[in-house]
This record gives structure tokens, sequence and C-alpha cells, in this order.
């Protein structure tokens, strides 16, 4: 079952992908076509993972050498806790 804050992840992911797209479109043969490509890959990240994209750039950026490890450990002590 999705929880709520993962369903808002993923529906901010969707937003970032259907707005690149309109940007694209609205903008073929622009160069602000070309700041589209990377909104549309971030956007299909996080409609894909959801909160565990926070959740890594959170490991990483605290200094955690190993950031499956630390992304393992996180999803273990949820698994409990709910």
């Amino acid at each position: 079952m999705m929880r709520r804050r993962d369903l808002c992840w993923r529906a901010a992911g969707m937003v970032l992908i259907v707005n690149a797209c309109a940007v694209a479109v609205l903008a073929y043969g622009s160069a602000s076509a070309l700041f589209a490509l990377p909104a549309a890959l971030a956007g299909l990240t996080l409609a894909v993972q959801g909160k565990r994209v926070m959740q890594a750039i959170r490991a990483t950026r605290h200094g955690h050498a190993d950031t499956a490890a630390a992304i393992h450990l996180g999803r273990r002590r949820h698994g409990r806790s709910g």
C-alpha cells in the first residue's frame, strides 16, 4: 500500500513530466526545449521511485559511504514501526 507521502512524491514527478513535455512541445526548436529533458528525466525518476529518491539524496548528503545500505536500513526501520 502506498502511503500519502510517497504518493505526493510520485505525483510531483508526474507534474514535472507533464510540464517538461508541454515546454518541449510549445518551444519546439527553441533553446528552452533543451531544459525540458533534464526536468522530464527527474520527473520520471520521482514518478517511479517516489520518496526513495529523497531518501537517497539525504543519505548521500550526510556522507553515507554506502547509500544502498542506508536506504535498506531505512526500509527495515520503517517496516518494523509500521
